[in-house]
């Protein structure tokens, strides 16, 4: 088996490591035009296949050396591969399957490369590429979708074979869009939700789909937890630089089976960026709004005929739409892989991301306020906040946040002789989140009275996450017909650790604002004032008989006029005026501890480190089976187990003593009684039906399960004991179509998702527990992505969603009850578009994104309509633009143009924080 020969997928939707091809007679139409300089013959049929749009077989050690003049003008593919290869001793044929190949003429010098007999024929050759094709990538991608991935059930699937809904984000979409970051990638992907309370990078940004949060996660297929992305939790997965993956799939709904634990919502698998067969080199240079300013450059090259490695680098800096904002960010990605034996391959890799974001907050200004007074029976009322400008800072200058995240894998595979495959892979990453913030007006900001709440914090944390999965996979034939089995383990443990005991700011954030308004305006009024003068007047003939003396009844008064005044002079938080005028240059927190406990405290000396423990283990399985024609059957499933220690701390040595006491034990707590989930199964079965060889039917059942051991929902409130995992069951069914030699993936489906062991809390033992009634979410979806024609990309999808709040009378309303957010509404429609054609040299693109109103589910104190409005989000559409122009054959440039009309927008609705505002980003690119 040639172990060396690679497949290149070069169409202009070509699929790394994919098999596709148009028909005989697209690959055979009318010439076309072909301006391809002189220079490496292998580059030169990549180009010349991807034009043509017709799939190339080679092995790019054979031509390893081998120059060709170029091509210009108009031919025909078999003409344009007969002028290309003049001279080099050899041709390319057209094989029974449509792909072309190379063969060597007679008398041609082979090379030991080659590793076959000189009379290797076309089938034999074709055979052994159906046989060896891969998910990934012998040769850059230029499509928007993939022909194969395993992301869903570690089997090779097409995405029509796959029975759940799925999105792949491929790198050249990235590119097209300029996307920089995960988050923006994410935010364009469609059935994904961002929130954004703050600058982007300076807080959480959580992710959502099918309107839960994402807190599944795969590298390179290896299940991981969320924290292996960021060093905080799952709001900050969006953060890292998008230049380190070569795509992102994301399946969404139940899928235990591969991603672990997490809400039905999505699982995301992030596929790095692994070395290509043959060499290929990229760099670019962008200019963008806000002096954004970034170079990329990828090489990927073979050192020679067993290693090969790829160098991935981005750096960038700016500043933002925000004012005082800028940010510093670096990425890069080192991986090689080898070829120890003909059976065996080793990859090792290291990616490591940095980045700091300067004077940002992590919050925005809040939309509305709560101002305490009388006139509603001593509760505050809520007052709208008139919005701010795009451009206000509501945090200090030296609020700061940064980011340092490395992770560093590797991964061993053995390919048996009847082709069965036996990988070992392994993670570890280590990530640091540092925020520190002084911020105002995010629980009230009343302009009119010119005062605002004001906050300042430090958040610290750490995460250390080992990965590790083992599985074999292969197939083998039974009644007839191909049947594909895997089985595996996996298995990761995170170290979490929060920093603390930094001084915190957050006195007087309840808004008093006396002689503002309601009851405390009339209170404090001039003639409020002179009824009290008045009262004096009125009482004075009886001071002696009711007070005991005048001087006492004069007391009386005096103290009365004295509390009014400080009441209506009393105004809490800090000065708007003031902090205008210096810039928001408020000062550091620091204190000194008193009451018996002697230390001092500031933002920037740690005291103590609380470290929390987490493992997660599980066997799996999945089949493709094919038990009759044209009828497959996905059947797997999981046995998870995960176990969370209960907490232990370090200390500083000049912590403070009642900081000790945690590291000394002398803290009121629960007993160390570390939480263990027993091995539960956790089921995966699809079935699918071929309509036509181009439109299957599906239909799937899939789980996951998922439990926030630092939630007060994990242990029964009546007995104290601990309940059971919340268990999320996904029907799903609809429609896939693999159309033009399946360059164009389509799919139309419907969904519906209940909970099981959802909490039911009351205080009565007896009744206290789980129920099968928890949230449920249904809805339809479609999705579109890939080819349409050899010039034509799209990427497009529609969803539809609706939750269900569970009615369960006498539950006792706890974080689970609300969205498990407190406060954030999905949309209930989302459409998201990315399409882009080819002219020629001219490539021209055009987005559009569009989702209706959202409400947040959590309401001032007073819900009437007028508050709710405070609250929601109207509906909004968004137009993005695009040009690439092809000044050579190595040149382009490209001009991004986002939110073309310049569209205000809000990214949360309890908050002031808009989405950016009209942009462009220049790019000028390179490629080899």
């Amino acid at each position: 088996m040639k172990t060396s020969l690679v497949l290149h997928v070069l169409a202009a939707a070509g699929v790394a490591g994919g098999v596709l091809h148009y028909g005989e007679a697209q690959a055979q139409a009318a010439a076309r035009h072909y301006t391809i300089g002189e220079g490496q013959l292998g580059h030169a049929l990549s180009e010349f296949a991807a034009v043509a749009g017709v799939q190339l077989m080679f092995d790019p050690l054979v031509l390893a050396g081998r120059t060709t003049g170029g091509l210009q003008g108009d031919y025909a593919v078999d003409e344009g591969f007969a002028v290309l290869l003049s001279g080099s001793g050899f041709e390319a044929i057209r094989a029974p399957g449509g792909e072309y190949v190379l063969r060597a003429l007679p008398d041609t010098p082979r090379t030991q490369a080659d590793g076959a007999d000189a009379d290797a024929d076309v089938t034999a050759l074709a055979s052994i590429t159906v046989a060896g094709a891969q998910s990934e990538g012998s040769a850059p991608n230029t499509g928007y979708t993939v022909t194969r991935t395993s992301s869903a059930t570690k089997l090779d699937l097409a995405p029509k074979e796959t029975p759940q809904s799925m999105t792949t984000f491929t790198a050249q979409q990235i590119q097209d869009q300029g996307l920089l970051a995960l988050n923006e990638v994410l935010d364009q992907t469609p059935g994904i939700t961002l929130v954004t309370a703050g600058v982007a990078g300076a807080g959480s940004q959580p992710i959502y789909s099918r309107t839960f949060p994402v807190t599944s996660v795969q590298m390179d297929g290896v299940m991981a937890s969320t924290y292996i992305l960021s060093g905080s939790a799952n709001g900050d997965i969006g953060m890292q630089d998008s230049f380190l993956y070569e795509r992102i799939d994301v399946i969404r709904g139940s899928n235990s089976l591969t991603g672990g634990a997490g809400d039905a919502s999505a699982s995301l698998n992030f596929v790095r960026k692994h070395p290509y067969a043959d060499r290929h080199l990229s760099a670019s240079l962008k200019y963008g709004s806000w002096n954004t300013r970034r170079g990329e450059f990828d090489f990927s090259t073979p050192i020679n005929d067993r290693l090969r490695v790829r160098l991935a680098a981005a750096l960038q800096k700016g500043d933002h739409w925000v004012d005082r904002v800028s940010s510093d960010r670096q990425a890069v990605s080192l991986i090689g892989e080898l070829d120890v034996t003909a059976s065996d391959r080793v990859s090792l890799g290291v990616t490591h991301f940095d980045y700091e974001l300067k004077g940002a907050s992590p919050h925005g200004i809040a939309r509305y306020s709560e101002i305490l007074d009388y006139t509603q029976d001593g509760r505050p009322y809520a007052q709208e906040t008139e919005a701010v400008d795009r451009n206000f800072n509501n945090a200090t200058p030296w609020s700061r946040t940064k980011r340092k995240y490395t992770n560093v894998f590797a991964s061993w595979e053995h390919i048996f002789d009847n082709d069965w495959a036996l990988k070992a892979s392994f993670n570890y990453a280590n990530n640091k989140d540092d925020k520190l913030y002084g911020e105002i007006g995010t629980t009230y900001y009343v302009p009119s009275a010119d005062r605002a709440s004001y906050a300042a914090r430090r958040d610290d944390r750490e995460n250390e996450v080992k990965a590790f999965d083992l599985h074999l996979k292969g197939s083998f034939e039974l009644a007839g017909r191909q049947q594909d089995f895997v089985v595996g383990a996996n298995y990761y443990a995170v170290h979490r650790k929060l920093h603390w005991g930094y001084a915190s700011d957050s006195a007087n954030n309840n808004a008093v604002i006396g002689g503002y308004s309601g009851q405390h305006k009339q209170m404090c009024s001039e003639e409020a004032f002179a009824a009290l003068d008045n009262s004096r007047e009125v009482y004075r003939p009886y001071a002696e008989l009711i007070w005991g003396s005048l001087e006492a009844f004069e007391a009386h008064f005096d103290q009365q006029i004295q509390l009014r005044t400080e009441t209506c002079e009393y105004k809490s938080g800090i000065s708007i005026g003031e902090w205008n005028a210096n810039g928001g240059n408020r000062a550091p927190t620091e204190w000194t501890v008193e009451g018996g406990y002697s230390g001092y405290q500031n933002l920037f000396d740690r005291q103590i480190t609380t470290h929390t423990r987490t493992r997660q283990t599980g066997l799996y399985f999945a089949s493709h089976l094919r038990p009759f024609e044209r009828t497959h059957l996905i059947l797997g499933g999981r046995w998870a187990r995960d176990r969370q220690d209960d907490p232990y701390f370090t200390c500083s040595a000049d912590a403070i003593q009642s900081i000790r006491n945690y590291c000394e034990g002398n803290y009121v707590s629960r007993a160390a009684t570390p939480h263990r989930l027993e091995p539960k199964f956790l089921p995966y079965a699809g079935l699918i039906y071929e309509i036509t060889p181009q439109i299957n039917a599906y239909a799937s059942y899939t789980t996951t399960y998922v439990r926030d051991i630092n939630s007060n929902n994990t242990t029964n409130l009546a007995t104290g004991e601990w309940l059971s995992p919340v268990r999320s069951i996904t029907y799903e069914g609809g429609l896939k179509g693999a159309f033009f030699d399946d360059r164009l993936n389509v799919a139309a489906s419907y969904f519906k998702m209940r909970q099981k062991d959802f909490p039911y809390q009351t205080y009565d033992a007896s009744t206290s527990g789980t129920t099968d009634e928890g949230w449920r979410v249904y809805g339809w979806e479609f999705n579109i992505a890939g080819a349409i024609t050899p010039n034509w990309n799209i990427a497009a999808g529609y969803v539809k969603q609706k939750q269900v709040v569970p009615s369960n009378a006498g539950e006792v309303l706890l974080g689970a009850r609300d969205d498990f957010t407190a406060s954030y509404r999905a949309p209930e429609k989302s459409f998201k578009l990315f399409t882009t054609y080819r002219l020629d040299k001219l490539t021209l693109g055009l987005g559009w994104r569009w989702q209706s109103s959202t409400q947040s589910a959590w309401i001032p104190t007073h819900k009437t309509q007028v508050e709710q409005q405070m609250m929601k989000q109207d509906a909004y559409h968004l137009v993005d633009l695009m040009a690439r122009y092809q000044i050579d054959r190595n040149f382009s440039m490209q001009l991004n143009v986002n939110n073309v009309f310049d569209k205000v927008y809000y990214q949360h609705e309890r908050s002031y924080i808009s989405g950016a505002p009209r942009n462009v980003l220049l790019t000028l690119s390179y490629r080899l």
